[in-house]
């Protein structure tokens, strides 16, 4: 990948999951992240369609770092599995987005039927005893 000389940032996240990591990790995790200084070398992959734009493979944990010019800001650390209860938890976020999308514009027709509804009583009320008016008289009046 890139050959030039990286300055390493981590985010507070990261911070987090670094203290969470069993003291052997989390010293592999930092000589993997101390050889990004020197560029985009490892088991590295571009991520698509996601928070954070490459991943670090390290055995079953993932770095996971965005890259902005020399700086290379870490994101995450943790175990594969956790990434992976993450995105089929965002998948069922996402079903419960799309659920709740359909309710939303389901409450919206009925709201819209309601509001109708009311209109026609309202005109009623505000009608009655007046007199009515015939389509062929509305027609010449605006012909």
């Amino acid at each position: 990948m890139n050959q030039s000389r990286h300055r390493i940032e981590y985010g507070p996240t990261a911070l987090d999951d670094l203290k969470s990591l069993p003291s052997k990790i989390r010293k592999q995790a930092l000589r993997k992240i101390d050889r990004l200084e020197a560029g985009l070398h490892g088991d590295i992959k571009r991520l698509h369609q996601a928070d954070v734009a490459y991943r670090l493979r390290m055995g079953d944990y993932r770095i996971l770092f965005d890259v902005e010019d020399e700086v290379i800001m870490i994101r995450r650390i943790g175990h594969r599995k956790a990434f992976m209860a993450k995105v089929a938890e965002r998948g069922k976020l996402d079903s419960d987005l799309r659920r709740a999308w359909r309710q939303l514009l389901e409450l919206r027709e009925q709201s819209e039927t309601i509001s109708d509804y009311l209109d026609v009583l309202e005109a009623r009320v505000k009608d009655a005893g007046k007199r009515r008016v015939s389509h062929e008289e509305v027609k010449k009046r605006y012909r």
